[in-house]
């Protein structure tokens, strides 16, 4: 017990300072409330969208402060976040300073003894208040944590199933596969440029690649903590392929046989030239500007033609190159190559081929360009990444005992738990992770479908599904959002699924409370009670009816059509300030002719549109334009887009030229 004492009087010493210390701050708080607020700048008031002088300028107006961020290459409002004075809260209760064990179940609690009041409103940041909070120190889980084996769940999905047929594997879920190459250990990753007589490559790009090829390689080992090690190497100069660009074409990424084309042409040159030993994986490298290759050329072992065509030394995985789409404002190789690297480890491809709404900007695997560029807890959980002491495991839920636990972001080198796992059923599972904005995620991307976002709105807890009856190309991961985030202005399909400070997720008669963040964030599970398990779920509020007939603002609209069958697709579009639109195909190579498909002028402003495309051909000549106009009946600013290489993916038998699919779920990787 002596050595104990010395702890406990410097604890004691500490809480009676930051009590004095809050008791300072809460006079001098009551003194600023007590002055007038007055806004930051007091001219014309802002309006979201509308064009700003200066990024990172502010302005408080109707009880919303406005900040001037970039979006794509102009200088806009943002839509303004609310203004709220923060009640003075008392100072927490000094605990120890924190141990590792995950076993330890005698802990200080995480919260002070006056609790906030449920569905209060988010505290102040961190940043804003120099009295430590709940996130600025770790403390241990409050209780025990179960034997991580019970969380680790079966996948059964028909997907699987189908996979198991071929020598390839593609997985969301135990147990652990590695067909292609091993979840730990060394990697050789050769980038190859090749250029053509009419599209030459550049030095400038090269050294830009170099960059892409470091962070590629830093990425991984934050990712999987150090277990996986990419190898990056550059070959040194450009490799002029004979012929014409056109000849290598591949309209899409896995266009067969183009893809199978492309690798045959280019091995015979660069296989003379190049040493293939030890190289496992290769991307291609292509001049800047060139447009015969829009998206990407992959193909992974054992798929096509690399596997029957071999270089004369080594044994390679895969060869990939990224298109020129990966080379625009909000897009790069690097996120490209560290996606294709995870189906290369048997990860699956999260919901659909381009993407998915809720997870698309959360998770690489379900798109490698979205805001937040990491991989998800359950992931590293799966490639056994993480180690004991970072997992907290509870099997049952139906009698579950409130639990307090720091959470060390997910991307951090920072020791203690990362992911709390709770199993809802055999085939289901609930995890809590926190994340953070880093230097990976995409900055000239910040939300889903280039919505302005602050980075800032990606830190904070995030808490999802992972259901094993899901697999390749399925939603196999769902998010939760917050009460508050549900209850936002989100009725144009903009969830925000980061919690905050203060807030409450409900899930299966559970309540997840973000009680501090900070370094860690600090969250709270307990039962609902009686009257939460009654209280209706808030909504998203409704689509507002705009005041005028115009928004006098250029339209802001992402998306566009996917095929759904031989003749079909559907096009969605998500954006904001326009009151009408028209949606037409026309073929590619005739962009003037008359459309096969047209909605007309639509008087419309709800988001998401979606539209279902009919009287399409078996072609890949398939052009979509989308109008979006900021008045009624096509009248007013627009903005056009043009899109085909998504509805230009079918898949044609060169034998017999007849449509043989390709929008259908099918085993590739």
């Amino acid at each position: 017990m002596g050595g104990e004492f010395p702890e406990f009087a410097s604890n004691w010493v500490l809480g009676n300072l930051l009590l004095l210390s809050m008791k300072l701050r809460v006079v001098l708080i009551t003194l600023l409330l007590l002055a007038p607020l007055t806004p930051s700048i007091s001219d014309t008031p802002p309006k979201a969208g509308a064009i700003c002088s200066k990024a990172g300028i502010a302005k408080n107006y109707n009880g919303k402060k406005y900040t001037c961020v970039k979006n794509g290459k102009k200088l806009v409002w943002n839509k303004g976040v609310i203004i709220k004075v923060a009640a003075p809260k008392p100072a927490p209760t000094p605990i120890p300073s924190p141990s590792h064990s995950v076993s330890q179940s005698s802990k200080p609690s995480l919260t002070p003894n006056t609790q906030p009041s449920s569905g209060s409103s988010p505290a102040s940041s961190p940043s804003s208040n120099a009295l430590p909070s709940y996130g600025d120190f770790y403390a241990n889980p409050s209780r025990s944590s179960q034997s991580w084996d019970k969380c680790k769940i079966t996948e059964t999905s028909s997907q699987r199933l189908a996979f198991s047929k071929y020598s390839l594997k593609s997985i969301s879920g135990f147990p652990m596969t590695y067909s292609r190459i091993p979840e730990k250990g060394s990697i050789n990753f050769l980038a190859i440029p090749v250029d053509w007589v009419d599209a030459p490559g550049d030095e400038k790009l090269l050294r830009e690649v170099k960059n892409q090829l470091d962070l590629h390689s830093e990425w991984w080992n934050v990712v999987s903590e150090g277990n996986l090690k990419i190898n990056s190497t550059l070959f040194d100069r450009w490799i002029r392929l004979p012929g014409e660009s056109k000849s290598y074409a591949v309209p899409f990424s896995e266009a067969y046989p183009e893809t199978g084309e492309f690798w045959n042409k280019a091995i015979k040159v660069i296989d003379p030239v190049i040493d293939f030993t030890d190289v496992q994986v290769v991307t291609f490298i292509f001049p800047t500007g060139q447009k015969v290759i829009p998206a990407s050329v992959q193909e992974l072992f054992p798929i096509g033609s690399i596997k029957d065509y071999p270089p004369q030394e080594g044994k390679l995985i895969a060869f990939i190159g990224p298109g020129s789409m990966f080379y625009q404002w909000n897009t790069t190789p690097w996120s490209y190559w560290a996606h294709e690297m995870g189906h290369l480890l048997d990860f699956a491809h999260g919901g659909s081929p381009n993407g998915s709404q809720d997870m698309g900007g959360y998770d690489m695997m379900f798109s490698q360009d979205g805001p937040s560029r990491t991989l998800s807890g359950w992931w590293r959980f799966l490639a056994d990444w993480t180690s004991s002491n970072q997992v907290f495991c509870e099997d049952k839920l139906s009698d579950f005992p409130e639990l307090e636990v720091s959470l060390v972001p997910i991307d951090s080198s920072e020791k203690g738990i990362k992911l709390v796992i709770l199993k809802v059923s055999d085939s289901k599972v609930l995890i809590i992770e926190a994340r953070r904005f880093t230097k990976f995620h995409n900055s000239n991307r910040t939300g889903n479908f280039q919505q302005v976002r602050l980075s800032s709105e990606w830190d904070g807890v995030f808490v999802y599904t992972y259901d094993g009856n899901r697999g390749h190309l399925e939603d196999f991961f769902t998010p939760f959002a917050s009460n508050t985030a549900l209850s936002e202005y989100n009725w144009d399909g903009q969830t925000r699924y980061i919690s905050k400070q203060g807030e409450e997720i409900y899930f299966e008669g559970l309540k997840i409370q973000v009680l501090g963040s900070g370094k860690y964030d600090a969250i709270r599970i307990s039962k609902l009670s009686n009257e939460e398990l009654t209280k209706p779920r808030p909504t998203p509020s409704p689509a507002p009816s705009p005041k005028t007939t115009d928004f006098n603002v250029a339209p802001t609209p992402s998306g566009g059509g996917v095929r759904t069958g031989e003749t079909t697709g559907l096009s969605t579009w998500y954006g904001q300030n326009y009151r009408s639109y028209r949606i037409y195909v026309v073929p590619a190579s005739e962009p003037n002719s008359k459309p096969m498909f047209d909605t007309g002028i639509i008087n419309d402003y709800s988001s998401p549109v979606r539209v279902n495309l009919s009287n399409l051909t078996c072609k890949r000549d398939e052009l979509e334009v989308a109008i979006f106009y900021s008045g009624l009946d096509g009248k007013g600013l627009s903005t056009r887009i043009e899109q085909s290489h998504l509805l230009s993916k079918v898949t044609i038998d060169p034998r017999t030229g007849k449509c043989t699919g390709n929008w259908t779920i099918t085993p590739r990787g």
